[in-house]
């Protein structure tokens, strides 16, 4: 009679099902946040060029020569903390070029997977 009692009693059921899906819905989470700051990061990058690459075609007080530019399109990637350097301004056949790359840490390359580059091109006629 104590084994059937036993079988039937369902009191600890919802604490193992917690723990079993609970890591699963962590790292769903995680996955989102990082996808999220991925897609704001690489749009921050993009504004940034593409702010550059118009101010070097209007604006040629503001934006002389290719460092300023290049300062101009770190100061305008919406926050994003990254320097000068990222950004290469160039003339090119289509007008004022600016390219940039990024390294983006995600939060997986602390358990071993490779950083991700993110890249931004814009070009706007001179």
């Amino acid at each position: 009679m104590s084994g059937r009692r036993f079988h039937s009693h369902v009191g600890g059921a919802s604490t193992v099902e917690f723990g079993l899906t609970s890591p699963l819905f962590v790292l769903l989470l995680f996955g989102l946040v990082q996808v999220a700051f991925w897609i704001w990061a690489s749009t921050a990058l993009q504004h940034g060029a593409n702010a550059a690459a118009r101010c070097a075609s209007v604006n040629k007080t503001i934006c002389s020569s290719q460092a300023a530019i290049e300062s101009y399109a770190a100061r305008h990637a919406l926050g994003l903390p990254v320097s000068a350097s990222a950004f290469t301004a160039a003339q090119t056949t289509c007008g004022n070029q600016v390219s940039a790359t990024y390294p983006y840490l995600a939060f997986a390359t602390r358990l071993g997977m490779p950083s991700l580059a993110i890249t931004a091109r814009a070009c706007h006629p001179a």
